[in-house]
């Protein structure tokens, strides 16, 4: 009877060991895919963001082009003489 007891036991702490050991694989799985998801969202958001300043670059250099132009003249400044 007490070699049941030890058996139990010791099943009982490899059965644990075990659970643990799955636990910790599936732990860095879910972690590894949190990452790959996160990494894939990060280049996507930068795509976006690169692109929404191109945009918006091109929209201001005319509209700073004008300004420059009419703003120029009042201040004697030339195309090529700027200080």
């Amino acid at each position: 009877m007490a070699t049941d007891v030890r058996k139990l036991a010791q099943d009982a702490a490899y059965v644990a060991v075990g659970v643990g050991v799955l636990a910790v694989q599936r732990a860095q799985v879910a972690r590894r895919e949190a990452r790959a998801r996160l990494e894939a969202q990060i280049k996507d958001t930068r795509l976006r963001v690169g692109s929404t300043v191109t945009e918006v670059q091109s929209r201001v250099e005319p509209v700073r082009t004008k300004i420059l132009t009419r703003i120029e003249p009042l201040l004697g400044v030339t195309r090529g003489n700027r200080s």
